[in-house]
């Protein structure tokens, strides 16, 4: 066989033997498209050949393609370097064994078409390094330096939810992004800028999330994104999933990811991790790696892909949480603080904004495009989450990358007015406390400051809930008593 197959393919099929005795072999390939997009070269030290490689016509992924479902054959990737029409990049390719899809992909030796394959034309081997651009925007428009805008919704067609969106005003977000010249991009392609593995993002990328596993997701949602081509993650906590008529099945996350959705993990209950309850020190930290380490195996192993991001349930989290949150293996790591994402961001502190009924997108993207987004951490009482009083000590952590000149600080709280604050310059903890109650239902927290260079005035916004379950007639909320099963994350508020 080597005397009559270029040495490449031969490679390739001893590749393909070495898996088939650790994963089933895949059924035969659907029929292709009629008009495939074709990879025209790959770098010839690999065994991995790409020639005909078909990709779907956006939403490529580095471990994955759009409408694709795949089993694991093995928990190690690879990095190839490839060439997508004029421009060069790394593709980490997992080996995965193809099940289904509309579009056939080339992973690990799996051949792309029934037809020979050609192997790629040799392209002359040297150590010298890629030329630089001579300028930060390509010809392609991508940039070294992007904004990565990250959105957050919830719930759809819920009326009366604070979190819930109509599918009307939906649909007219994801014609905004268009129309105001954003490109959606997957945010495993936006970690892999962060991790150096592609040189660049379009100059105004935006990724969009959806938090929780509601149902009205898969049934609203997801068809228009669908419509729309856009990719997009779905944080999922795993207790939701299949616990009844409000929340999303195993076999919906599935449908979706063929069709391009990327999950994410949302905590195993979706508690307020920075909230101990009675746990002594031990038995704290033993929980935590149940709701980060522990959701991550259970979306793994049910649906066959890695989960390299996670997103703090109600935005909360401190510096212990985070420490297990990395120790779980996540590569992202995604807040509430409502401001952009750069070049130089750390990917397991990324920002995003929340969209709410009091927090519209128009809201949100105009701090986008201003840059004038607060970057606030460790929020109390945190997001979405029921106050321990009715007249609770409100606080906020400034980043030190933002340099705000601290007489500039004002706190407003809704059907309260503005608060003079209290600012610590050593812990830039911000803090105020209502003058009398507050009202029952949701309160909207804004704090603004300006900056000490060039006097832009910075804002960032979150709410809590005031009052007794019994009182608003919600139910309690996770993290806000031990042992409570997460039914309602974001109940209902009218």
């Amino acid at each position: 066989m080597s005397r009559n197959l270029p040495l490449p393919l031969f490679l390739m099929l001893l590749l393909l033997g070495a898996c088939h005795r650790t994963a089933p072999v895949p059924p035969a390939l659907p029929p292709q498209p009629p008009t495939p997009q074709t990879v025209s070269n790959a770098i010839p030290q690999t065994a991995v050949i790409l020639t005909n490689l078909l990709l779907a016509p956006t939403n490529f992924h580095h471990h994955s393609l759009s409408n694709a479902t795949f089993v694991p054959a093995s928990d190690k990737p690879s990095t190839v370097p490839v060439i997508l029409g004029s421009s060069k990049t790394n593709l980490t390719l997992y080996p995965y064994y193809l099940l289904s899809t509309n579009w056939v992909a080339v992973t690990n030796a799996v051949p792309a078409t029934n037809s020979p394959v050609v192997p790629p034309p040799e392209i002359p081997v040297t150590n010298t390094p890629p030329i630089a651009p001579t300028n930060t925007v390509s010809e392609t428009g991508l940039s070294k330096k992007p904004t990565i805008t990250i959105l957050c919704y919830h719930q759809f067609d819920r009326p009366g939810n604070p979190y819930s969106v109509s599918s009307e005003e939906f649909r007219r977000h994801l014609q905004t992004f268009r129309d105001r010249g954003y490109t959606v991009i997957p945010l495993s392609r936006a970690l892999d800028f962060w991790q150096g593995k592609t040189p660049a993002l379009p100059e105004k990328s935006l990724v969009i999330t959806i938090d929780d596993g509601f149902r009205s997701v898969h049934q609203k949602a997801y068809p228009l994104l669908k419509e729309f081509n856009y990719p997009w993650v779905f944080y999922i906590y795993t207790d939701f999933v299949d616990s009844g008529a409000g929340a999303v099945t195993w076999d919906h996350l599935r449908e979706m990811m063929r069709d391009g959705m990327e999950i994410g993990c949302h905590s195993k209950s979706h508690s307020l991790m920075t909230k101990r309850g009675k746990r002594g020190d031990e038995e704290y930290e033993k929980w935590l790696v149940e709701e980060t380490l522990t959701p991550k195996k259970i979306l793994e192993e049910k649906l066959g892909v890695p989960i390299r991001s996670f997103a703090y349930p109600y935005g909360g989290y401190n510096a212990l949480v985070r420490k297990f949150t990395e120790a779980a293996g996540y590569e992202a790591i995604t807040t509430v603080s409502g401001a952009n994402n750069y070049s130089g961001s750390d990917p397991r502190d990324l920002n995003r904004f929340v969209i709410t009924r009091d927090f519209p997108l128009e809201k949100a993207l105009s701090l986008s495009e201003k840059n004038e987004g607060l970057l606030l951490s460790e929020l109390t009482p945190a997001l979405s989450t029921l106050a321990d009083s009715n007249r609770p000590v409100i606080s906020a952590r400034l980043s030190p990358e933002q340099d705000i000149d601290p007489k500039t600080l004002v706190v407003t709280v809704s059907k309260v007015g503005a608060i003079p604050p209290k600012f610590d310059p050593q812990t830039r903890l911000v803090s105020v406390q209502p003058p009398k109650e507050l009202p029952f239902g949701p309160c909207y927290v804004t704090i603004r400051a300006r900056e000490k260079s060039g006097g832009k005035m910075l804002e960032g916004t979150w709410f809590f809930q005031v009052g007794s379950p019994e009182t608003q007639g919600l139910k309690l909320p996770p993290g806000g008593g031990d042992n409570v099963p997460p039914h309602a994350p974001h109940p209902d508020t009218r």
